[in-house]
C-alpha cells in the first residue's frame, strides 16, 4: 500500500511542476513580465522566494527515506514556503492592479498547483510511520532504505560485453520494502526491463541469421541465452 501512496505523490508531483512552469515561466515571466514592472517587482522576489524554497521539500520527502530531525527538516521548509505564498497572496492585489487583477487562466492555475501540491505533501507525510518523527531518533535515513546510490549498476555496465545476458539474468532484481527514494526505486525497475528485453531479443529471432546477428551485437552464445532464461525469476 506505501508503494502506492508514494507513486500517486510523485505523479502529483510531476503534474505540480507542468502547471508551476506554466504559471511562472509563460504567465509571470513571459505573458506579464512581472519583473519589468515596479509595482509587480515584489511580487516576482516572493515568486523566486517560494521557488527556492520547494527544491528542500522534493529533497526531504523524495530523495530519500530521510525520518528524525532531517524529517522535521523538510517540514519547516513546508512551513516557510507556506508563509511566502501567503505573503504573495496578500500582495497580489496592489502588484496587478495595473494590470486588471489576476486573468481566469492564473486563477484556475492557482487553482489546479494548490490542489496538487497540497496532494503530492499530504501523500509523502502520510506514508511515513510515527516512529520516524520521533526527534530522539538520529537524522538520516531509515535503515535498509535505497540510497539513490547507483554504483552497483556502473559496475554491471563496464563488465565485457561476452555472457552480458547471464550477467543481466542474476543482476539483482528489486528489492521489497517501501521506496522512500523514488530515483533508486526507479532504475531497478528500468533494469530488470532492460535484461528482460535482451534476453527477448536474442530467444526470439526469426531466423538463424538473425539469432546469429543478435548474439554477436550482445555478445551471447544460443546456450547462454537459454541458461540466463532459466535462470531468470519468473514475474
Amino acid at each position: 500500500m506505501t508503494e502506492h501512496i508514494t507513486t500517486a505523490a510523485t505523479v502529483f508531483l510531476m503534474l505540480f511542476r507542468v502547471v508551476a512552469a506554466f504559471d511562472g515561466l509563460y504567465l509571470h515571466l513571459w505573458k506579464y513580465r512581472l519583473y519589468a514592472r515596479s509595482e509587480s517587482r515584489r511580487e516576482h522576489e516572493l515568486h523566486t522566494a517560494q521557488r527556492l524554497l520547494f527544491v528542500p521539500v522534493v529533497f526531504f520527502l523524495f530523495y530519500k527515506d530521510f525520518i528524525g530531525m532531517a524529517l522535521w527538516a523538510g517540514v519547516l521548509f513546508i512551513a516557510l514556503e507556506q508563509i511566502v505564498e501567503i505573503m504573495d497572496v496578500l500582495d497580489e492585489r496592489d502588484s496587478r492592479a495595473g494590470l486588471g487583477g489576476l486573468s481566469p487562466t492564473e486563477y484556475a492555475a492557482h487553482v489546479v498547483a494548490i490542489t496538487e501540491r497540497a496532494a503530492l505533501i499530504a501523500l509523502a507525510l502520510a506514508v511515513k510511520p510515527l516512529s520516524e518523527w520521533s526527534p530522539n531518533v538520529p537524522p538520516g535515513t531509515r535503515a535498509g532504505a535505497p540510497s539513490g546510490d547507483l554504483r552497483g549498476f556502473q559496475h554491471h555496465r563496464r563488465q565485457p560485453a561476452r555472457h552480458s545476458a547471464v550477467r543481466l539474468a542474476n543482476a539483482p532484481s528489486m528489492p521489497e520494502g517501501n521506496y522512500g527514494s523514488l530515483p533508486q526505486a526507479a532504475c531497478c525497475a528500468a533494469w530488470g526491463r532492460l535484461r528482460s528485453l535482451l534476453l527477448i531479443l536474442d530467444s526470439s529471432a526469426p531466423d538463424y541469421a538473425s539469432r546469429g546477428k543478435a548474439r554477436h551485437k550482445f555478445g551471447v552464445t544460443g546456450r547462454d541465452a537459454r541458461r540466463a532464461g532459466r535462470s531468470c525469476p519468473r514475474r
